[in-house]
């Protein structure tokens, strides 16, 4: 009797294990480009920067920019504007002596859906800014999103330095991490499916202990 109950308390652990490493909360980044290799100058009040972005699909409500300060403290704003479609979805105005510098600034946005034809477009510019008290960005040599980077209107080399990410399950993330290999179908398919299969045999044999200490 002893014995049977350790094996299904050792099983339930199983579940339980599982389950919390499969279910738990996380936050995923679902695109990002990190390659933080040159700034686009100082954005003084004749500046903007705009990039836009286009994926096949996915959902975001946290977005990340890397911003720096040439190693010093600023005093004016900067804005930020977030587009749909041409449509506003965000605004934010940033003190920039908040800034720190190097780092990415996380603005919380209402949960987002970008779908295969959609087009977002992030502008970034400032009010008062003025060369020796302003911030910049960071961004890529080359293409590192679907999107372009642009100065004033014109396309420039390189994307910014941005990641979008929104809270989800570890499998999820497994998931994403997988599909972004050149092999992701022939991986994340049969990976759910051995999950699934796993924890069915879990629940199997569970219920197969169950019903030898009932007889």
């Amino acid at each position: 009797m002893k014995k049977n109950i350790l094996i299904l308390s050792l099983v339930a652990i199983e579940l339980l294990v599982v389950s919390f490493i499969l279910f738990k909360k996380v936050p995923i980044t679902v695109i990002k480009n990190e390659l933080a290799e040159q700034p686009v100058g100082e954005i003084t009040q004749d500046i903007k920067i705009s990039q836009t972005v286009r994926h096949s699909k996915f959902n975001f409500d946290t977005m990340e920019i890397k911003f720096a300060t040439y190693n010093r403290e600023n005093s004016t704003n900067i804005h930020m504007v977030l587009y749909m479609n041409n449509k506003k979805m965000k605004e934010t105005l940033l003190d920039s002596s908040k800034i720190n510098d190097n780092e990415f600034y996380t603005f919380n946005l209402p949960n987002i859906l970008l779908n295969e034809n959609d087009v977002m477009r992030i502008d970034l510019y400032s009010d008062d800014a003025t060369p020796g008290d302003a911030l910049t960005l960071w961004t890529s040599n080359g293409d590192a999103l679907d999107g372009e980077l642009s100065k004033n209107g014109e396309v420039m080399n390189g994307d910014l330095n941005v990641k979008f990410g929104r809270e989800g399950y570890k499998f999820e993330q497994l998931v994403y991490m997988l599909n972004r290999l050149p092999v992701s179908i022939f991986i994340s398919i049969p990976l759910i499916v051995i999950l699934i299969v796993s924890l069915n045999l879990l629940i199997i044999q569970l219920v197969r202990k169950v019903k030898l200490l009932g007889s």
